[in-house]
């Protein structure tokens, strides 16, 4: 292997090809450490959780803060609505416990030896209960913005907050199925 590509040793000489270099070794060559994508990253992770649960918890919050003549829906308004609360409260259970399992899981022998743990189990299943109900939420989402006579609907940012929180909860689940954290058997 060449020092910036692969050698050919059919052809005298060096022949290099433009491969990226995904694994570099530190100086006493005793560490090997490999590049990662974006959506690999912690802080990509804990970003789109943080934004996740901000969403969901400005759901809940407008939901028991909006005023009695903003109830205004139709029926596929207010389904829509109901799937997403519930899409919404099981994110933040997922979330939740998966931060009860990290706080536990310091211990590698037990982290290791329990796997898994209830709590990993009960936030993987949330999470994935979390995505198919947000899948659901999108594939609404052009009866929720057809809505009805102007009187009976909801307006138009209410629409948009609706459509936000679906496609942050979107963004989520999908960030999670790229890395494998959804709909994968721990075992």
């Amino acid at each position: 292997q060449a020092e910036d590509g692969i050698r050919d040793y059919k052809v005298t000489g060096v022949q290099t090809c433009a491969l990226p270099i995904l694994r570099f070794y530190d100086s006493m060559g005793t560490q090997a450490f490999e590049r990662i994508n974006w959506w690999q990253g912690n802080l990509t992770l804990a970003s789109m959780a943080g934004l996740t649960v901000l969403a969901a918890m400005f759901l809940f919050i407008g939901l028991f803060s909006r005023r009695r003549p903003d109830y205004r829906q139709t029926k596929p308004q207010r389904m829509a609505h109901l799937i997403q609360a519930s899409a919404a409260g099981l994110w933040i259970a997922a979330i939740s416990l998966f931060c009860a399992w990290g706080a536990t899981a310091m211990d590698m022998t037990k982290a290791f030896f329990d796997w898994p743990s209830l709590t990993m189990t009960l936030a993987s299943s949330s999470a994935f209960l979390a995505m198919l109900l947000t899948l659901v939420t999108i594939g609404l989402s052009p009866m929720v913005w057809a809505g009805g006579r102007r009187l009976d609907s909801w307006n138009t940012m209410r629409k948009l907050r609706f459509t936000l929180t679906a496609a942050i909860f979107t963004a989520f689940g999908l960030l999670l199925a790229i890395r494998g954290e959804i709909g994968r058997a721990h075992v």
